[in-house]
C-alpha cells in the first residue's frame, strides 16, 4: 500500500505541536511499522490548519465563514500548497499518514473546510492513519463522529494553551524581556538571550539618527544610505527601513510593554547604540512633519496601493511638486540609474488647458462602483425576504441529520441508508448555511438605508466635475479599480470586473499629461434621472492627435470614446 507523509508546523500561536522534521520521523516509523511504501513526503511551514489546501480557491471563496476568520489572522497563507501537492499526487487506495489529525485540519464552526477534505478523501478512497490518536475513515460514520468530538476537544485545550501561553509571554514582556526575539534592523535574539548587534548595521542605524537631527530631507538620508551601505540591504535601502528606524525604541535601550510604554530593555543593556536624548529629538522631527499643515494639505492619497510602475511593476509612492501630488515609482527613486522606471511618474492633480490629472481623468470609470454596489444591494435584498424560509429549512435539515444519527446508533436503520441519506443532505446543508450568514451581514449593514435614501445618485455630478470629497473617492476608487500601470506614454486601468482600459499621455508644458473628458447622460435630456438604474452615461475623451471616434469601452450604463480636441 503506498503512502503519503503530511506534516505541518502553524506559525507559533496556534498550537504547540512537534517539528516539521520530528513529525515526518515520526510517520516515518509507522509506515515501517504497518509495512507501508512510502510514495511521497509534503509539508507547510507556518500554515494553519484552518487553511485550506492549494487548489481548492473555488470552496474557500464560497465560505463565508472561514473568510471572516482569515481576514482577523495575521497571516498572508490563505492556502497550504504542501496539503494541496498532497491531494493531487493521491492515487485511489493510497493512504495518508500524519503525526496527529490536527496536521491535517482544524476546524472553524460552520466552515466548510472539515467537510470538504473529508469529501475530497472520500473521492480518492483514503484513509488517513495517525501516529497519535485514532485513524479516520472517511466511508466509517463513527469515525466521523468521533474525530468530530476529537477536534472540539482539541479545540478547547488549544484555547487553555493559548491563553497560558499569552499570559506568560505578556509577563515576560512587562519585565523587560521580548518573548518572542526581535526582528529590529541590526538586532537579533533568541527568546531570553542577550540581543547581538550587528556592527555594519549599527553605523547605518547611528548615521540615519544624526542625521535626521541634523534636518537633512529624508530622501537624501536615503540616497546616502544607499550610496554607502546599498550593498547591506537585499534590493536597496527604502522609506519604509528609514521610518523603522525612527521608531525603535531599543536602538537607545528600550522597549514597548503590554501597555504600550517604554521600559528598559533587560537584554539591551550595555548595547544602546544611541542615547535615549537622541532618540527622543528624532521622534520629536518625525511627529512634527507628521502633523506640518504642508503635509495634512496631502493627507488623503486615494491612489496609495493602486498605481504600479509600468515598467518593473513595482508601487508607486507619493511627493508633491510645486503644491501638486504626484506618483513616482519607488525602485526607481532609490535607485537613480534606474531611468525607465523614472519615466512612470505621473501627477494626480495636475490640470492645464486640455490635459488633466489621473484623479479627474479616471472619475468616469468610478461611476461603475456605485451603480455595482447598487444593484448587489437589490439583489440582497430579494434574498432578504427569503431569509425566514432559508433558515427554516436548514433548521429542518439539521434535525433529519440528528435523526438519522440517533438511528444508527440504535440500529435502527443500515450503514448503506445512512451514507446514501448523508450524501443527499450534507452539500444543501452547506449551500444554505452560506447564504443565510451572507444575507445576515447584510442585514445590518448601512446598504439598505444607502438605496433607499438613492444617496448613489447624489454623488453623481460632483464625481464628475471633480467635487466629491476624497474620503468618498477612495472609497469609490478602491471598489472599481483593481490597479492602474502607470507607463511613460500611457496608463492602463484594470477594473473590478475584468474590463481593462488605456489612457494616452501626452506632452504638454514640459509634463505627461493625460486628455480632458466631456460626458452627458443619454437616459434623460433636461430633466436629471430619479433612479441610479435609469442612468446611461457617454463620456468622450478629447486626444490631440487628430484619431477618429472610435468606441473604446461599452458597459450596460457606461459608453467611452476617444476622438480628437474639439474646436
Amino acid at each position: 500500500m503506498q503512502a503519503i507523509i503530511y506534516a505541518r508546523q502553524s506559525s507559533g500561536n496556534e498550537d504547540h505541536s512537534l517539528s516539521i522534521e520530528q513529525q515526518i520521523s515520526n510517520c516515518k516509523e509507522l509506515c515501517k511499522e504497518k509495512k507501508l511504501t512510502i510514495k511521497d513526503i509534503f509539508s507547510d511551514y507556518n500554515s494553519s490548519g484552518r487553511t485550506y489546501p492549494s487548489g481548492s480557491e473555488k470552496v474557500a471563496v464560497n465560505d463565508i465563514t472561514f473568510n471572516k476568520w482569515f481576514s482577523n489572522q495575521n497571516s498572508k497563507k490563505k492556502f497550504r500548497k504542501g496539503l494541496g501537492d498532497v491531494f493531487s499526487q493521491l492515487d485511489r487506495g493510497d493512504v495518508i499518514v500524519v503525526d496527529d489529525l490536527t496536521r491535517l485540519y482544524r476546524s472553524i464552526g460552520y466552515s466548510m473546510l472539515e467537510n470538504h477534505i473529508k469529501q475530497m478523501l472520500s473521492e480518492k478512497n483514503v484513509r488517513v492513519i495517525v501516529c497519535k490518536g485514532i485513524n479516520l475513515d472517511v466511508d466509517n460514520f463513527a469515525d466521523n463522529l468521533i474525530t468530530t468530538m476529537q477536534n472540539q476537544i482539541n479545540d478547547n485545550q488549544l484555547a487553555i494553551q493559548k491563553k497560558k501561553s499569552v499570559a506568560s509571554m505578556n509577563a515576560l514582556r512587562d519585565s523587560g524581556i521580548l518573548p518572542t526575539g526581535t526582528k529590529a534592523l541590526g538586532l537579533s535574539c533568541q527568546r531570553h538571550e542577550q540581543i547581538r548587534v550587528d556592527p555594519e548595521l549599527a553605523e547605518v542605524i547611528k548615521c540615519v539618527m544624526n542625521d535626521v537631527v541634523e534636518r537633512m530631507p529624508f530622501n537624501q538620508i536615503i540616497t546616502k544610505v544607499n550610496k554607502n551601505w546599498g550593498h547591506l540591504f537585499p534590493k536597496a535601502f527604502y522609506s519604509s527601513n528609514l521610518y523603522h528606524i525612527i521608531d525603535q525604541p531599543l536602538y537607545c535601550g528600550y522597549m514597548r510593554n503590554t501597555r504600550d510604554e517604554l521600559i528598559p530593555s533587560k537584554q539591551m543593556r550595555g548595547r544602546e547604540l544611541i542615547s535615549r536624548q537622541l532618540w527622543d529629538k528624532v521622534r520629536k522631527i518625525r511627529e512634527d512633519r507628521r502633523h506640518s499643515p504642508r503635509r495634512a494639505q496631502f493627507r488623503i492619497l486615494p491612489f496609495t496601493g493602486v498605481l504600479r510602475c509600468g515598467n518593473c511593476g513595482g508601487k508607486m509612492v507619493t511627493s508633491v511638486d510645486k503644491g501638486q501630488i504626484c506618483y513616482h515609482c519607488h525602485r526607481g527613486a532609490v535607485n537613480l540609474q534606474d531611468k525607465e522606471c523614472q519615466k512612470s511618474r505621473i501627477n494626480t492633480t495636475a490640470a492645464k488647458d486640455n490635459f488633466t490629472g489621473l484623479k479627474a481623468a479616471i472619475a468616469p470609470l468610478l461611476i461603475l462602483a456605485q451603480y455595482n454596489d447598487f444593484t448587489k444591494s437589490l439583489q440582497m435584498e430579494k434574498e432578504l425576504d427569503r431569509l425566514a424560509e432559508y433558515e427554516e429549512e436548514y433548521i429542518r435539515l439539521e434535525k433529519k441529520h440528528e435523526k438519522l444519527a440517533v438511528a444508527f446508533m440504535e440500529n435502527k436503520v443500515s450503514q448503506n441508508i445512512m451514507e446514501k441519506t448523508l450524501q443527499k443532505i450534507r452539500t444543501p446543508i452547506e449551500k444554505l448555511l452560506s447564504k443565510i450568514i451572507k444575507i445576515r451581514d447584510y442585514k445590518v449593514s448601512d446598504a439598505i438605508i444607502k438605496r433607499e435614501a438613492d444617496k448613489y445618485w447624489g454623488d453623481f455630478e460632483s464625481l464628475l466635475n471633480d467635487n466629491l470629497p476624497d474620503g468618498k473617492y477612495e472609497e469609490l476608487l478602491k471598489d472599481a479599480v483593481d490597479h492602474i500601470k502607470c507607463h511613460y506614454d500611457h496608463v492602463d486601468i484594470f477594473l473590478k470586473d475584468g474590463t481593462n482600459f488605456r489612457l494616452d499621455r501626452y506632452m504638454h508644458k514640459n509634463r505627461r499629461q493625460l486628455p480632458r473628458f466631456r460626458w452627458r447622460n443619454l437616459s434623460t435630456s433636461d430633466e436629471k434621472p430619479k433612479k441610479i438604474k435609469d442612468c446611461k452615461w457617454e463620456v468622450v475623451y478629447f486626444y490631440p492627435d487628430g484619431r477618429e471616434k472610435k468606441l473604446v469601452i461599452d458597459l450596460p450604463i457606461l459608453k467611452i470614446y476617444e476622438t480628437k480636441v474639439q474646436n
